[in-house]
């Protein structure tokens, strides 16, 4: 019923007269037993005889999850009616209409006692049962709330509504009243908490200064969550009265929120875990394989240390079938939980299935029925045996599958194999040579198996090349083919046509040329060649360095060899000769080259050679028409040209120019005949080598005129 109340509660809202709000929520439907029995006890301890005296309508269960309370869950016990506890707070000092439920009912003369109010107590609300604790001490924690604060919270207004836990039994004198400050024996009273009085304790949520209510639970104030605590003899039966009353009046009402689950004497619980089982969601282990893992859960309080003995029982011997297991467990002062991992030992031994039994010490003397315990069962290791693809023979390689099978272990399993990157329980592989395959598995407890195949292949594997080859422009070029190894005939493709071992082709420049061969197996490997086409162009330059000798230059890129032909019946076989020509005149000039491949190139040209310079300069000449003497200029031998400049007296140019030959003027100025007498000369002579020739002089034309 625990877990599905929210869902309950919302559903029959309506039908049995429970408020239902956004936070908080309270079902007034439960009975004395269901309260106690479902709600409010924990472990370790038993419960009977449950009696409730008050209104009923003033107890409840409450859901505090979406609240401010500060609990969970729990039980309510109110001075008025439970369901007015549900928020928002909104009672206001001097309303009446919010004043709360005033049962007229009488009140409690314990709580009386302590309230100390002359005008006693009223709605008194007591839910008591019989109980009897597992172990000495007995705890449960709790909130205070009422609608008292502030407004009302004065001696002087003789109001004090009050609650008590009152535990009666062995060792206790009359009653004993466990709802108390902690660490005092103050009773826990509106005067005695508030914002005034032990104020750490207090909680405002809402009063007639104008604040703004709490929007969850319906009182101005209440306390923090507190913890009651009773040290008892265990297994002896004992009452307890959980009692709130109004003090003075019966209007402003007053609340008690007990935890779910907290009504509790310690106890110690385990829960097993291991790192495999043989078996989903079993506890069957694997002898070198799984570890255990034991947690231990102690309920409240954790005050002190608690060490608690284990008993083994079983046919598992302790210490040699499982290892690192103690025979106490201790929990530290402070701490709920502790935990101890033991591993299952690999013995090797055939011992079939073994049990082992962890039992707890009994905590509850209490109790008849066994303490907390786990069985474990322990298994021999089942060998991995694995099926793998036989061996095979091939002439020829060819991609084969190897397939492992496993049966026995443990999965889920790991594969890897030697020779392949694959990690599946499958290879494809294509070997050239007789290659054996390894693979290992490790299944899940870390056990391992081998298994090999072998494929064997009698093959070589080709190797093809083609060496390169350097022609002349114009040349044909033979490719070779060199093959070894493979299997059956060979056949070639060159380029994509030639079939042959060998392959000829006549480039215009350089190329590679592909190879592809195939052996009987079809396997096929390839290669390129490359045929460089060299091109060798000749050329020279020559210089004279004096009239009848030239100097040549080879200006051809590539040559090795040179054969030159000067034209005058002789040769040379130097790179850049030096020719002196025995006479004047031009001749053809022809240079043939070779390169270290053999590739040969020519070119030809035309020189010129001179005589030894000689310049005669006539000193006068008679234009006169008689055909003797006529016209002056140069006259010699050895030279290029000659720029000619002609003066009269009064320095007026009558002539200049650039000559060759000895006709350069004809005596006449502006077409006619200049007058007779002395002009200046100045003439500069252009050899084909060497520094020109410079002459100035007078010349003496005799016209007539």
């Amino acid at each position: 019923m625990k877990l599905f109340r929210s869902f309950y509660l919302m559903l029959v809202a309506c039908l049995f007269g429970m408020s239902v709000h956004a936070q908080l929520v309270v079902d007034a439907t439960y009975s004395p037993q269901q309260l106690v029995e479902d709600v409010l006890i924990g472990q370790g301890v038993q419960v009977s005889n449950f009696q409730f005296t008050g209104n009923p309508a003033s107890r409840g269960f409450f859901d505090g999850a979406n609240s401010n309370i500060g609990l969970a869950s729990g039980v309510i016990l109110s001075t008025g009616r439970a369901i007015d506890a549900v928020g928002p707070n909104s009672t206001t000092a001097g309303s009446i209409s919010e004043e709360g439920t005033d049962f007229m009912r009488p009140g409690d003369a314990a709580l009386s006692a302590i309230s100390a109010s002359s005008l006693g107590t009223h709605d008194a609300s007591v839910l008591e049962f019989d109980f009897i604790p597992s172990s000495d001490t007995v705890q449960f924690r709790y909130v205070f709330a009422s609608n008292e604060y502030m407004f009302w919270v004065n001696p002087t207004n003789n109001i004090n509504d009050v609650f008590a836990f009152f535990v009666s039994g062995p060792g206790i004198v009359g009653e004993q009243n466990i709802a108390q400050l902690p660490g005092t024996t103050t009773p826990i009273t509106m005067l005695n908490v508030n914002a005034n009085t032990n104020s750490q304790y207090y909680i405002d949520n809402g009063d007639d200064a104008g604040e703004q209510g709490g929007a969850s639970v319906n009182y101005n104030g209440f306390t923090r969550v507190l913890t009651a605590q009773v040290v008892l003899t265990s297994c002896q039966s004992y009452h307890i009265r959980l009692a709130i009353a109004d003090g003075g009046d019966g209007t402003y009402d007053s609340a008690v929120f007990l935890e779910a689950g907290s009504f509790s004497s310690p106890t110690v619980s385990l829960s097993a875990e291991t790192n495999y089982t043989s078996t989903t969601g079993s506890l069957d282990l694997v002898e070198g394989c799984s570890s255990m893992s034991l947690t231990f859960e102690r309920s409240e309080p954790f005050d002190a240390p608690l060490t608690v003995g284990l008993n083994f029982s079983g046919t598992v011997t302790v210490g040699a079938d499982v290892t690192n297991i103690p025979n106490t467990i201790t929990f530290p002062a402070g701490q709920g939980t502790t935990s101890i991992t033991f591993n299952i030992v690999q013995d090797g031994a055939v011992e079939g299935i073994e049990t082992l039994t962890i039992a707890l010490d009994q905590l509850n003397p209490c109790s008849s029925g066994p303490a907390s315990s786990v069985t474990i069962t322990i298994q021999d290791v089942e060998p991995m045996v694995l099926q793998i693809t036989p061996s095979l023979a091939l002439a020829c390689p060819t991609p084969s599958t190897i397939d492992v099978v496993v049966s026995g272990g443990y999965p889920v399993y790991e594969y890897q194999w030697n020779g392949a990157a694959d990690t599946d329980e499958s290879i494809t592989v294509n070997p050239y040579t007789t290659t054996n395959y390894t693979v290992i598995v490790t299944d899940a407890c870390g056990f391992i198996s081998t298994a090999t195949s072998t494929i064997s292949v009698n093959y070589q594997q080709m190797q093809v090349s083609a060496a390169d080859v350097v022609v002349c422009n114009g040349d044909d070029a033979l490719l070779t083919s060199n093959v070894t190894g493979g299997i059956g005939s060979i056949t070639y493709l060159w380029d994509g046509n030639g079939t042959d071992p060998t392959y000829s082709l006549s480039p215009t420049s350089t190329v590679s040329v592909a190879l592809q061969v195939t052996d009987g197996c079809g396997i096929s490997e390839s290669t390129t060649a490359t045929v460089t086409v060299e091109e060798l162009d000749a050329s020279f330059t020559h210089q004279l360095v004096k009239h009848s000798t030239i100097q040549f230059t080879n200006t051809t890129v590539g040559a090795t060899n040179f054969n030159w032909d000067f034209g005058d019946g002789e040769t040379s076989i130097r790179e850049s000769p030096l020719h002196e020509y025995a006479e004047e005149g031009t001749y053809p000039v022809i240079l043939t080259v070779t390169n270290s491949n053999g590739c040969q190139s020519f070119v030809e040209d035309t020189v010129t050679v001179y005589p030894p310079l000689h310049v005669y300069i006539p000193n006068a000449f008679t234009p006169n028409g008689d055909g003797v003497n006529d016209v002056f200029g140069i006259q010699g031998e050895g030279y290029l040209y000659y720029d000619l400049e002609i003066f009269d007296r009064w320095g007026n140019k009558m002539k200049f120019g650039r000559f060759k030959d000895d006709t350069a003027w004809d005596g006449t100025y502006n077409g006619k005949l200049v007058p007779s007498g002395a002009y200046v000369y100045h003439v500069w002579v252009e050899p084909p080598i060497g520094i020109e020739v410079r002459e100035t002089g007078l010349l003496h034309v005799l016209s007539g005129e």
